[in-house]
């Protein structure tokens, strides 16, 4: 068990789109145990009690606090009061967004943030839709200018990470060159991966031979099915789970999740975070570590975590290079090489 804990507090219970990969878009009412999660906002009040909490036994200098887990941060009306507490308690938060939604930069550039990530699957709205349901690919463009524009004017400075989720339909150059060059004008970094079957109980579910006509579509989009990803993730039995050792997932309404990857109510922690000992934190999680048993038998953990950074980062390069021969990945990050000095070299 790590000494500090990484906490992903989902200031908004929702979303605005609804992505076929994401629980927030593939789970459906019959999908749900017995009651749906519920969704709203964490007031600030609550967020203030929770990061005064964590900063008391860790270190907020070095701690990783994320404002997200399965919600749209960017939603919450409030988000400048969350920002201004989490400066105040010394900790640099980092934010997870679809960037699809009206974005008042005044609000989001006020304070410190650690790290800005943008989630994608295409340049065209074409690929785009497909990937990020509901989602207009303008806007998000637009507001990754947006962003630089701002940032320059106020001469302030954090990593922007565009995730791209790689599916069969979007790992051409007309996708990953073209938005591989945006990065590189606007001084991004392009962090492609190979897009999961996300939420630990449908991943289960499918390898245990029960999936959704729907889920099956998005399947068959997958560049790596949940088995090949399994096969592709499990080199050892080892029982260690960092999203279950390492990680503390906290809901909107200041309840806990056994981990981020899942999605029903059933598997919310019996009490919550303010309620809880700091030391009997992971004890607490035992309590509903039954999935967990499911989850590492079947090879879920390692698959979704997709811990063969080797083997998947080679098969993220070569679809990167399949898309461009300039194109390389150096460090989970695409680059360019200029083809005629690499020749020159080989000779």
């Amino acid at each position: 068990m790590s000494a500090n804990f990484a906490y992903y507090i989902d200031i908004v219970g929702t979303c605005n789109l609804r992505c076929p990969s994401c629980p927030t878009g593939n789970f459906l009412p019959p999908d749900f145990t017995s009651v749906p999660r519920p969704t709203g906002t964490m007031s600030p009040e609550l967020f203030r009690e929770i990061a005064l909490k964590i900063a008391k036994h860790q270190n907020p200098c070095d701690t990783f606090l994320g404002l997200y887990n399965y919600g749209e941060p960017l939603l919450h009306p409030k988000l400048t009061k969350i920002l201004e507490i989490s400066n105040e308690l010394n900790f640099s938060p980092h934010i997870s967004t679809n960037f699809s939604l009206r974005v008042d930069f005044n609000k989001l550039l006020s304070n410190k943030i650690g790290g800005l990530r943008v989630s994608m699957s295409g340049f065209s709205q074409k690929a785009y839709g497909q990937g990020h349901r509901r989602g207009d690919v303008r806007l998000v463009k637009s507001n990754l200018y947006r962003l630089r524009v701002e940032m320059d004017r106020k001469r302030i400075s954090f990593p922007v990470e565009i995730c791209y989720h790689l599916y069969r339909h979007n790992s051409n150059s007309s996708e990953i060159l073209s938005l591989f060059e945006l990065c590189e004008e606007l001084d991004y970094h392009l962090s492609p991966m190979i897009a999961g079957f996300v939420s630990v109980e449908k991943f289960i579910r499918h390898l245990n031979g029960s999936t959704t006509e729907e889920d099956l579509k998005l399947i068959d989009k997958l560049v790596a099915s949940p088995e090949e990803l399994v096969e592709l993730n499990n080199e050892s039995n080892s029982n260690y789970c960092e999203l279950y050792d390492e990680q503390i997932v906290i809901n909107h309404d200041g309840s806990m999740a056994l981990c981020c990857g899942v999605f029903d109510p059933v598997h919310f922690l019996d009490e919550k975070f303010l309620a809880v000992n700091f030391k009997d934190l992971i004890k607490v999680k035992k309590n509903k570590a039954e999935l967990c048993g499911q989850c590492i038998a079947t090879g879920t953990n390692s698959a979704i975590m997709q811990v063969n950074s080797q083997v998947m980062s080679q098969k993220v390069e070569t679809m990167v290079r399949n898309a461009d021969p300039s194109l390389r990945l150096q460090d989970g990050r695409v680059t360019r090489i200029n083809l005629k000095n690499e020749k020159v070299e080989q000779n």
